[in-house]
C-alpha cells in the first residue's frame, strides 16, 4: 500500500486529554461528547488529578479509554504534562471534565489540520455557559491575531487541536503557573506557528464564578503580570511596534464599530 493510500484509508489519530478532578457526573457528560464526535480515531487519555480516582473502563463507544492514576494530588499543570507524555495520537486536543464538545468538533479541526501540513494548531468557537448550562454571552470565535495573542488568551482550552509535533519543538505546560496556563502554552506553540482559525461554535466551555479568572478584568492582576513578565523580554520589535500600532488605531476602530451599531440600529429600527 502506497503512503498516499494509507493517509486516505487512516486518518491521524486524535488524542483527547482530560485532567479529571473525580466529578464524575461532569465527566461523563464531556465523554459523552467525545463519543458523538463523527471522527473515528480516538484514543482518551483520562489523567487523575486528585488520589483515589475511581477506575474507568478500558473504552468509551468505540474509543480506547486509558486511565493515568496517582497516589498523590497533581498539580493541573503537572497533569496536563503527563497526558502530554502519554499521548499516542498525531493531533493531540485537551478537554477539562467540565465542559464538552459538540458533533462534529474534531473532524473539522482535523480536517483543517490536514490541509495545512506546515502549521501546527487549528482552532474554533467555543461558546460560554453557566453553571446553570445556559449560554453565558456571547461565542468565543475571534481570528487568529499574533499581537491579541500577547495581551490575553484568544482560545478556550478544547477549542485548539494541535500536533505532536509541539511537544518536540519543547511546548509544556508551565508547572509554576496557577492560572493562564492555556494561554502560556498557545504563546509557546505561536512561537513557532500561526493558528488557523476555523469559524463557527462546536462546543461548550463552563464557566465557574469560583475559578476567579473570568471576573478578573483584562490585563489587570498578578496572574497575568506573571505571564507578561515571563514573555515581554521575548517580544520582537515588530511585535511591540505592532502593539503600539494597535493601541493608536483603536480610535478609529471604534468609531468604525460605533458607526456599524449605529447603521444596524437604523436597518432594525425599519423593519420594525
Amino acid at each position: 500500500m502506497t503512503p498516499l493510500l494509507e493517509k486516505e484509508c487512516f486518518p491521524p489519530q486524535v488524542s483527547i486529554l482530560i485532567r479529571s478532578i473525580n466529578r464524575i457526573p461532569l465527566l461523563q457528560q464531556a465523554l459523552a461528547s467525545v463519543v458523538q464526535q463523527s471522527y473515528a480515531r480516538i484514543e482518551i487519555l483520562v489523567v487523575a488529578a486528585v488520589p483515589d480516582h475511581p477506575d474507568m473502563p478500558a473504552a468509551c463507544g468505540p474509543h480506547p479509554l486509558r486511565l493515568i492514576s496517582s497516589d498523590c494530588p497533581r498539580h493541573r499543570c503537572r497533569a496536563a504534562n503527563v497526558a502530554l507524555d502519554a499521548a499516542n495520537g498525531a493531533y493531540l486536543l485537551f478537554l477539562d471534565d467540565d465542559d464538552w464538545l459538540l458533533p462534529g468538533h474534531l473532524e473539522k479541526l482535523a480536517a483543517a489540520l490536514t490541509e495545512a501540513p506546515d502549521l501546527l494548531a487549528a482552532y474554533t468557537g467555543v461558546q460560554p455557559i453557566d453553571e446553570d448550562g445556559q449560554p453565558k454571552g456571547g461565542p468565543i470565535d475571534l481570528p487568529f491575531d499574533e499581537l491579541r495573542l500577547l495581551a490575553g488568551n484568544l482560545m478556550p482550552l478544547h477549542a485548539v487541536l494541535f500536533r505532536r509535533q509541539v511537544i518536540d519543538l519543547g511546548c509544556r505546560f508551565d508547572e509554576n503557573l496557577d492560572l493562564f496556563e492555556d494561554w502560556d502554552f498557545w504563546l509557546q506553540i505561536a512561537c513557532h506557528s500561526r493558528f488557523i482559525h476555523v469559524p463557527g461554535v462546536s462546543a461548550c466551555y463552563r464557566m465557574h464564578a469560583s475559578s476567579g479568572v473570568h471576573a478578573m478584568a483584562p490585563s489587570v492582576g498578578s496572574a497575568y503580570a506573571r505571564v507578561y513578565g515571563k514573555w515581554r523580554h521575548l517580544w520582537s520589535e515588530g511585535q511591540i511596534a505592532g502593539i503600539m500600532a494597535q493601541v493608536w488605531n483603536y480610535p478609529e476602530l471604534q468609531e468604525r464599530i460605533t458607526e456599524q451599531q449605529e447603521r444596524i440600529t437604523e436597518q432594525q429600527e425599519r423593519i420594525t
